[in-house]
């Protein structure tokens, strides 16, 4: 696995609609977050992942989308 800096490089590196798809996959989206801005939002679900266990997870989402957008 990469390291946090990268997974979140690679995270935010992904559009809008392609981090969403991530986040609820993952169901690291919550109420409070939708009057956030994106960028807020996005680090919310980050900070999730890695609160739950899931960064691995998100990592490999990550790699997948990105490997579709080839």
């Amino acid at each position: 696995m990469d390291t946090l800096r990268d997974i979140s490089v690679r995270f935010f590196k992904l559009t809008l609609s392609q981090k969403s798809a991530i986040a609820g996959k993952l169901n690291l989206l919550e109420e409070e977050d939708a009057n956030q801005p994106d960028f807020e939002r996005f680090r919310r679900v980050f900070v999730r992942a890695r609160d739950r266990g899931l960064v691995g997870d998100l990592d490999r989402e990550i790699k997948e989308v990105a490997a579709k957008g080839r």
